[in-house]
């Protein structure tokens, strides 16, 4: 692949019809994600040409997919909160945040201390406010309540 090089058009293999979808991706894996969420979410290690679904949303619109540090893929739903790839199927990954929230937002920060040690956090927004995780998205907590559409 060449950076300066124009987009060429390849055959997809494996999507179903309907969408509207788009994309994020991990590490050298592309995703495509259906915003519905009834086609739930997709994955191609050829660069698009050929895709295999995940397992484990439940069918319900997806507002925020995102691997932050390219480590961990999360995927925010629109009532059930958020997800964790692990293999290929999702599972909840909601502790500390109850399981009902609105998810539109993922990001990562990375902080540098003054005694050189690095810690990265994921954060989230949520209808219920922005939470942060220490530990790759396994426990979350509360930084500030509030109603949240986008975290940066």
């Amino acid at each position: 692949m060449n950076n300066g090089a124009a987009w060429d058009s390849v055959g997809m293999t494996g999507i179903p019809a309907g969408g509207p979808y788009y994309l994020s991706h991990i590490n050298n894996v592309l995703i495509l994600a259906d915003y519905t969420g009834v086609n739930g979410i997709w994955n191609s290690t050829n660069n698009g040409q050929n895709w295999t679904q995940y397992t484990g949303l439940p069918g319900r619109p997806i507002y925020a997919v995102m691997a932050p540090f390219d480590e961990v893929l999360l995927v925010g739903t629109d009532s059930t909160g958020l997800y964790k790839l692990l293999g290929n199927s999702f599972t909840p990954a909601n502790n500390g945040m109850g399981g009902h929230n609105v998810v539109k937002g993922i990001t990562g920060k990375e902080n540098t201390f003054k005694n050189g040690v690095i810690a990265r956090y994921y954060y989230v927004a949520t209808s219920n406010g922005i939470y942060r995780s220490g530990n790759q998205g396994q426990d979350w907590i509360l930084v500030k309540a509030g109603n949240f559409t986008k975290v940066f």
